[in-house]
């Protein structure tokens, strides 16, 4: 019921305006990093992000190595990011807050609308980046087996009517 919201709504912004608005190239597609709250005492998922933006440029694949990144931090885990330094890499925003508002609504749902693909270890967002119709996308490390396939919903993810949500096993697979 928490997700009918997400049906069937529209942006307020065009793409162009919505990017400005968090500091992304509007003329190049987007990869939406959503960050999730793990279970206390798991690994940083800040430092894991900056891992995993460094691996994006790294990659084989030129869509991939290209593609900008907007980062949504989970609110209730925004200390982590404060020793995390994104500067050195290019085409990477760090924007967003807790959708509880209307403008903020309209922040949350544009990013899912406008991104090319949404990324992340954990999350609601999930759902709501399959209701919006982008492809959602982990990556399964055991750092984070806690917090993945050690819960059952997760399971729901993969495989429930095919699934909406496509694991990889490695940076390479992901």
């Amino acid at each position: 019921q928490c997700y009918d919201q997400w049906f069937g709504r529209r942006p307020v912004r065009t793409r162009e305006e919505f990017c400005r608005r968090v500091g992304l190239s509007p003329d190049r597609p987007f990869i939406l990093y959503v960050c999730s709250a793990l279970f206390w005492g798991s690994p940083v998922e800040a430092e894991f992000v900056q891992q995993w933006v460094r691996r994006l440029r790294e990659s084989a694949h030129p869509e991939v190595r290209s593609a900008a990144v907007l980062i949504r931090p989970h609110p209730a885990r925004m200390p982590e990011w404060e020793a995390i330094d994104l500067s050195p890499f290019p085409d990477v925003a760090f924007y967003g807050s807790n959708p509880v508002d209307d403008a903020s609504k309209d922040d949350y749902f544009e990013s899912l609308f406008y991104c090319s693909a949404v990324v992340g270890l954990n999350t609601s967002a999930f759902l709501e980046g399959a209701v919006v119709g982008r492809p959602v996308h982990t990556i399964l490390l055991p750092e984070f087996q806690e917090n993945q396939e050690g819960v059952l919903h997760f399971h729901y993810l993969l495989s429930v009517g095919g699934g909406v949500l496509k694991a990889g096993r490695s940076f390479e697979e992901h």
